[in-house]
């Protein structure tokens, strides 16, 4: 039999490499498209007729009663076996938050399973100066013959926190590869890395880094990255990845670029940034002010077009004028963009179906869902009929509170633009007198006290959720928070407790966003106009 194998193996190969070196161009109908924007700003192009995802649940394929699961990567198929296989952030206990995950491996011999856990790709690195000493999660792979040879990698990339994350709020994105899905995998370096410095608190100067987009401040992957994928369209191997500003914005803003390997011959780093990115900048434009990220690449629809699907960060839903929801809706046509560089912005949406009745009772939504790639690499070549997701919406609690669930895709027409903004309300009338002073909670001379709580703008909460949220202990006295929110620009407010035990400071940049949870254990200052 492993004299059969080979044989079979070295011809399905030689298909592949066909596959990877020609690339697939999806021609669009009758239509054109003429973009006028630039990459690294907003394109400015007419929306191309275009069809809309739609996830409906099938069925959980992957729970753990020990642990949570969250945040997949996308299934991949080997072209040798056919059998399907993904990773997934595990967490030990009741923990939520991905930041400290392992990556778990799982295969099946077919998308509905039955799926088999085959425990832990690899551990953490054993060097507290790693990337990787605390955390791995939005892990990315990808099967590959590398150009010129007969033999295929795997490759694993994923997201690594170091020993300092909690703290500095950073991470990089690294890349390993094995003869076998199984493994054992061998760290070959980085293939995405943050641009700042502890030194300069991950702020760098439009004049010092030329991919800085023009007028924003800083880089737009200063502080970190993550949730990046290896694809290839357009015939070129190439590595999209969320990457995240910070500081002198005085926020945290998310948005997407793209880093090429050494050669298009491999995978194997050491990686490049291109220029222009990020690819769609946001800018600080209405509903879009906290960026997007978790974006997952697809075809499938009869539009013959390329689509991005990702999440807006900081709970924003689009901006005015075209359809507002959970998530932005981008295309691309690569017939006259063929590497896929150029984003038209089309809307956002809801993915899950809103029509089911059940869904958020019984039946969960499709949290971060990433595509099942079929008969070809990820990319524009491989056919996607399903994703795979976290189960949200449904709360279990405990341990197996998270699990992975398989949703079918289907296409429909999109929603239609609503209708224009009626005239702004009149101003508020001015704020009531502050909250009566109690015992202990007296915020210092400049600030204005609070009942105690906080908006929906908390910070730090990168991801969104409040599971999510990163307690900076280091600021964590009444003083400490007071002055990070002096030295932060946009800061209107810090939240903190008075307890004798370790508190965290939270920060409110750029206003005051409803709704106001009330936290009598907080005290809540608000910044008085200088």
């Amino acid at each position: 039999m492993r004299g059969v194998q080979t044989s079979h193996r070295g011809l399905l190969f030689a298909l592949l490499v066909t596959t990877i070196s020609v690339g697939s161009h999806r021609l669009s109908d009758s239509r054109t498209t003429t973009i006028t924007g630039t990459r690294g700003h907003h394109a400015h192009a007419a929306i191309p007729v275009h069809k809309q995802p739609l996830l409906t649940y099938v069925d959980t394929v992957a729970s753990d009663p020990d642990g949570n699961l969250r945040d997949p990567s996308p299934v991949i198929q080997d072209p040798v076996t056919g059998r399907y296989h993904f990773w997934v952030d595990w967490l030990p206990g009741a923990t939520m938050p991905g930041w400290d995950a392992y990556l778990r491996h799982y295969s099946a011999p077919n998308i509905t399973g039955p799926w088999v856990n085959h425990g832990l790709a690899l551990n953490h690195s054993s060097d507290p100066a790693a990337w990787d000493y605390a955390g791995q999660f939005s892990s990315s792979a990808f099967f590959d013959v590398e150009d010129g040879t007969d033999h295929g990698t795997w490759w694993l990339y994923y997201s690594a926190s170091g020993a300092n994350q909690s703290a500095m709020l950073t991470n990089a994105q690294i890349v390993c590869s094995s003869t076998s899905p199984d493994g054992p995998w061998t760290r070959r370096g980085l293939a995405a890395w943050p641009t700042g410095s502890p030194a300069t608190q991950w702020t760098t100067s439009v004049a010092a880094t030329p991919n800085c987009v023009a007028g924003h401040g800083v880089c737009w992957n200063a502080r970190f990255v993550d949730s990046g994928r290896a694809l290839v369209v357009g015939g070129r191997r190439s590595f999209w990845t969320k990457g995240v500003e910070g500081g002198t914005l005085g926020a945290l803003v998310a948005s997407y670029g793209v880093y090429l390997p050494e050669s298009n011959r491999s995978f194997a780093p050491p990686y490049t940034e291109t220029g222009g990115n990020p690819v769609y900048a946001p800018l600080g434009k209405p509903g879009e002010g906290a960026g997007y990220e978790n974006c997952e690449f697809f075809t499938g629809a009869d539009d013959g077009l390329f689509h991005i699907l990702c999440t807006w960060d900081g709970g924003t839903l689009g901006p005015p004028g075209l359809p507002q929801g959970v998530h932005p809706h981008f295309v691309v046509d690569l017939a006259t963009d063929p590497l896929g560089e150029h984003w038209i912005y089309t809307g956002s949406i809801a993915v899950y179906n809103t029509s089911d009745p059940a869904v958020g009772k019984t039946v969960p939504m499709a949290g971060e869902p990433t595509p099942v790639y079929e008969g070809g690499p990820p990319g524009d070549t491989a056919k996607v009929g399903y994703f795979i997701a976290r189960e949200d919406g449904i709360t279990h609690g405990g341990p197996g509170a998270l699990r992975i669930g398989l949703f079918k895709l289907t296409w429909v027409d999109p929603v239609p633009s609503p209708p224009p903004a009626p005239p702004p309300p009149p101003p508020s009338p001015p704020p009531g007198p502050p909250a009566p002073p109690r015992p202990g909670f007296v915020c210092p001379a400049g600030w204005t006290t609070h009942v105690g709580g906080f908006w929906d703008n908390t910070d730090p909460c990168p991801h969104n959720h409040w599971s999510n949220c990163t307690a900076d202990t280091l600021n964590g006295t009444v003083a400490a928070c007071a002055r990070k929110c002096v030295l932060t620009p946009g800061c209107v407010a810090f939240d903190t407790c008075v307890s004798p035990g370790p508190c965290g400071c939270y920060i409110f940049v750029g206003g005051l966003v409803e709704p106001f949870t009330p936290n009598p254990k907080d005290l809540t200052c608000l910044r008085r106009p200088q």
